[in-house]
């Protein structure tokens, strides 16, 4: 036991002696290398404190480098598509050419008008002009635009593009680019239809626009831009830093934009247009607007706005000066009178009353009034034909044929005492579309307005009389109408009741020329009117073409039946007081087993007959296939 003991202390304390041995050794060994912990405690400090400040205090400022060196993006453009007449015939494609555009937010605005002038020089064209369409687009209510692109010009000569080339260095803001420009065909005879495009506006951009991109402005470019553009496309590169290795990738494919196929006959819009210039001039009307349409389908075959104007200015980028002889022109020449012009229809309006009077049953086909000259209406006011003249004992298609004012006010009367008066008519201007837009694809469309004691008094704070209703039943007064509602009111005349929903696009078609889309017939709705009721009209109508106001047409192939009409009234335009009478004709006739309604209007153009020679010049030239002297008739 004790030798045991004796054993075990032993070797407790040779482990003590152990321990305190390498303890001193191991200190021994730290002080011998102390210089080179010291060294690599420093080093290790220095790179900590290094990538620290790399990745922490400057990582996003160099990231953000770095990527831009290895990446970048780039926006594809497609081409915008083209657009065609029913026969095949382009009305507007692309064509490439150099552009001017400026980067306003990237033009000192104490040296704008030093650079405009160095731009102008090199360009070698009028300082003034050149300083005019700069500041008109570049400047809105007096506040530069913060657009990243204004295009300026897109006409430039190659000479003009080198002369800009070498000294872009020297003007900060400008830029020259290569790019498609659109082209329209014969633009003045077209120009209200197809319209124009241009660069973005903010919020064009905010809604994802590219800025670089040319968006429709008006007609049809406006109107169906989103197809016509196409869809950007996105290219990626990305390049290595240590090596030269580079790829590319799309991860938005870019989508060409589609071609649009109108409904618009190129050889029957330029004639209309034609005839209807030189009568325009014959009778010195101010302007005037018309318009054919398939009475069935809807297809606008026509549709002439006189003036007119051209709009590969606007594809080129509009000058100052040119833009400004546009905007203060009375005639209006940027307006499309057929669906913007809302005015006092005349007497081609009967056709609603007559429908009114015979579905209410106060009168039927032979009913007769006596037309005296004049006749009083309550308040000692005298209501007269037009020019005072004799008609005598009329009936219904005599009145409409003749068109007498007295026979429709007895109409009006006769409404009131039997019917619901002001109220009944204004259901009947409601059915066929009065006071309502017709839905043609094209903006700027207004809806015109349907008399009532309610507009009088807003408008005017007068009350309502009985003479109001005989100034509404033959488009006179408060009615306002614009030449393409007349159209479908005819055309729904024409047709049975039906009121056709007109429209400009025929189909849509993609680059390789497959059909994409056909549009097809619409109907806004069935007035639910007695198909014998519109037929009484229309003999009314025809009486009109062979012997009455509308004289002349009945001659003619295509079974024409046609309504005149004028209006009286006057207007301040630009501080210049106009007045007399607006002149209208509507009507339809056949061809090619297919029947067409049409309004022609002439701006204080006069008596309704005036615009009889129009549609009866079209009428003989379209049945002699548009030969060489077929107006003279």
């Amino acid at each position: 036991m004790r030798l045991g003991r004796k054993k075990n202390h032993s070797t407790k304390v040779d482990f003590l002696l152990a321990s305190e041995y390498e303890g001193k050794r191991t200190i021994s060994f730290s002080w011998r290398y102390l210089t080179i912990y010291l060294l690599s405690i420093f080093c290790f400090t220095f790179l900590f404190f290094n990538l620290f400040n790399l990745q922490i205090i400057e990582g996003s400022q160099n990231l953000l480098i770095a990527s831009r060196i290895n990446q970048s993006t780039k926006k594809l453009i497609p081409p915008r598509g083209l657009i065609f007449d029913s026969a095949g015939n382009k009305l507007a494609y692309n064509v490439p050419a150099y552009s001017l555009s400026v980067n306003p937010n990237e033009i000192d605005e104490s040296k704008e008008i030093e650079e405009v002038k160095q731009v102008a020089a090199l360009l070698q064209i009028d300082e003034d002009d050149f300083m005019q369409t700069f500041y008109s687009k570049v400047y809105k209510d007096d506040k530069r635009v913060q657009l990243p692109r204004v295009t300026i010009r897109s006409d430039l000569t190659f000479e003009q593009y080198l002369a800009l080339a070498t000294q872009l260095d020297k003007l900060p803001g400008v830029y020259i680019n290569i790019e498609p420009v659109r082209q329209y065909v014969d633009a003045p005879y077209f120009s209200h239809l197809v319209g124009y495009i241009g660069d973005p506006s903010q919020q064009d951009i905010d809604n994802g626009i590219y800025s670089e991109s040319q968006v429709g402005k008006v007609g049809i470019e406006l109107q169906y831009d989103e197809i016509l553009r196409g869809v950007e496309g996105i290219e990626i590169t990305e390049k290595g830093l240590l090596d030269s290795r580079q790829r590319a990738y799309t991860p938005q494919d870019i989508k060409y934009g589609d071609n649009l196929t109108l409904t618009i006959d190129a050889a029957w819009q330029k004639n209309l247009t034609d005839i209807m210039q030189k009568q325009l001039l014959e009778v010195k009307a101010f302007a005037s607007s018309g318009v054919i349409m398939n009475s069935r389908t809807g297809e606008i075959k026509a549709m002439v706005s006189i003036p007119s104007f051209d709009n590969n200015l606007f594809a080129r980028g509009i000058s100052g000066k040119d833009y400004s002889a546009l905007i203060s022109n009375p005639k209006t020449p940027l307006m499309n009178r057929s669906i913007g012009l809302q005015l006092p229809p005349g007497s081609v309006w009967k056709v609603i009353g007559a429908t009114a009077g015979l579905e209410e049953k106060v009168i039927f086909e032979n009913t007769k009034y006596f037309s005296n000259r004049c006749m009083e209406l309550p308040g000692k006011i005298k209501f007269c034909e037009a020019d005072a003249g004799y008609l005598g004992n009329i009936d219904l298609k005599d009145a409409i044929s003749k068109s007498s004012n007295i026979y429709f006010c007895n109409v009006a009367l006769a409404i009131n005492s039997g019917a619901h008066g002001i109220r009944t008519l204004m259901d009947y201007g409601d059915r066929y579309g009065i006071g309502r837009k017709t839905g043609v694809d094209l903006p700027g469309e207004q809806a015109g307005t349907m008399a009532s004691p309610e507009l009088k008094k807003r408008l005017l704070n007068e009350p309502w009389y009985t003479g109001d209703e005989c100034n509404t039943i033959i488009g006179q007064g408060l009615v306002t109408v614009t030449p393409l509602q007349m159209t479908v009111v005819t055309a729904a005349i024409s047709n049975g009741g039906a009121v056709i929903e007109p429209h400009l696009l025929k189909s849509v078609e993609n680059q390789a020329g497959q059909t994409l889309y056909t549009n097809q017939p619409k109907v806004s709705r069935n007035m639910n009117v007695s198909g014998k009721t519109l037929e009484i009209i229309r003999n009314g109508m025809r009486r009109a073409a062979i012997s009455g106001t509308a004289n002349g047409l009945g001659q003619l192939p295509g079974n024409v039946f046609a309504k005149t009409g004028s209006s009286d009234a006057g207007e301040y335009i630009m501080g210049k007081y106009y007045s007399g009478a607006h002149s209208w004709i509507i009507g339809c006739f056949d061809f090619e087993n297919e029947n067409y309604c049409f309004t022609v209007m002439q701006q204080w153009g006069g008596r309704g007959y005036k615009t009889v020679p129009i549609m009866k010049k079209f009428i003989n030239c379209l049945y002699n296939d548009f030969a060489d002297s077929c107006e003279a008739i």
